[in-house]
């Protein structure tokens, strides 16, 4: 479990543990690879690699929404 898992949105409740990215294991393994034939470009695609990757796209996920909660509360509350 995440130490993220608690964290709430101030604005509308949800709870990061319950955001869900819509990708699976092999969709972030594949978002790692790389077309240059410059081996200095190409990413380890190991495990942690992967879950590391998903994990920021989580936390990204993650600030867009709390940002867009916090865009509306403020046109709600200026409108």
């Amino acid at each position: 479990m995440s130490s993220w898992d608690g964290n709430e949105c101030p604005y509308c409740g949800a709870k990061y543990g319950r955001l869900r990215t819509g990708l699976n294991y092999m969709a972030v393994y594949d978002m790692l690879w790389s077309a240059s034939d410059d081996p200095a470009r190409w990413r380890y695609r190991h495990r942690n690699a992967v879950l590391g990757a998903w994990h920021a796209i989580k936390l990204r996920l993650w600030e867009e929404h709390v940002h867009g909660c916090a865009m509306l509360a403020g046109e709600r509350a200026t409108g």
